[in-house]
C-alpha cells in the first residue's frame, strides 16, 4: 500500500480541483465569520432595545455563532496543518494540496 501511495502524481484533473477547493475555502473562511458575526450584531441591538423576557435564548445562541465563526476562521490553517502531518509521514513524495497554485494548475494544462 505504501508503495502505491508513494507512485501517486498530481494528476491536472486533481490540481485544478484543489485550486477550485482552496478559493472556495477562502470565500467561505471570509464570508462565513462575517454574516455570523452581523446576525449575532444584529441579534445584540435587538435584545438592547426590547425588552423582552425571551431574550435570554437569543443570547444562548450567540455563543456558538462566534465559535463556529473562529472554527470557520481557522478551518484553513486546519487543513494546511493536516496535510503537513501527512507530507511528514512520508506516505506521499509531494503533496498535491500545496502544489494546487494557479501557476502549477496552468503549467499542467
Amino acid at each position: 500500500m505504501v508503495l502505491i501511495l508513494n507512485e501517486l502524481v498530481c494528476e491536472p484533473g486533481l490540481l485544478e480541483t484543489l485550486y477550485i477547493t482552496k478559493n472556495i475555502l477562502s470565500i467561505i473562511t471570509i464570508v462565513v465569520p462575517i454574516l455570523l458575526i452581523f446576525t449575532s450584531m444584529i441579534n445584540i441591538v435587538s435584545i438592547m432595545t426590547s425588552d423582552d423576557p425571551s431574550s435570554k435564548r437569543i443570547i444562548k445562541k450567540i455563543g456558538p455563532k462566534f465559535l463556529s465563526a473562529a472554527f470557520v476562521f481557522l478551518l484553513p490553517s486546519i487543513i494546511n496543518m493536516t496535510m503537513d502531518v501527512i507530507e511528514g509521514i512520508k506516505l506521499t513524495e509531494n503533496n498535491c494540496w500545496k502544489e494546487a497554485t494557479k501557476e502549477n494548475v496552468r503549467s499542467k494544462k
